[in-house]
């Protein structure tokens, strides 16, 4: 897990180590990450983004991209 400011957006990043997404799945359209990227949608708009993908060397790799914002 990891969370870093990239420019004006706050990334929070999960990696695992596992086998990864088969050939046969497709991570990045079941309907956790299509209500995630919904939720996202509605609370920050197109200034938003996940991403899901294979990560390099096995396992996969979940990206959130949000705006950030300033504590009150």
């Amino acid at each position: 897990i990891r969370a870093h400011r990239a420019g004006p957006n706050l990334e929070l990043e999960v990696r695992d180590d596992g086998p990864g997404p088969s050939a046969q799945s497709t991570p990045h359209s079941g309907v956790g990450v299509r209500n995630t990227r919904d939720r996202l949608s509605t609370r920050y708009g197109a200034c938003a983004r996940l991403t899901v993908d294979a990560a390099p060397g096995g396992g996969t790799v979940a990206v959130v991209t949000i705006p950030c914002e300033e504590a009150a």
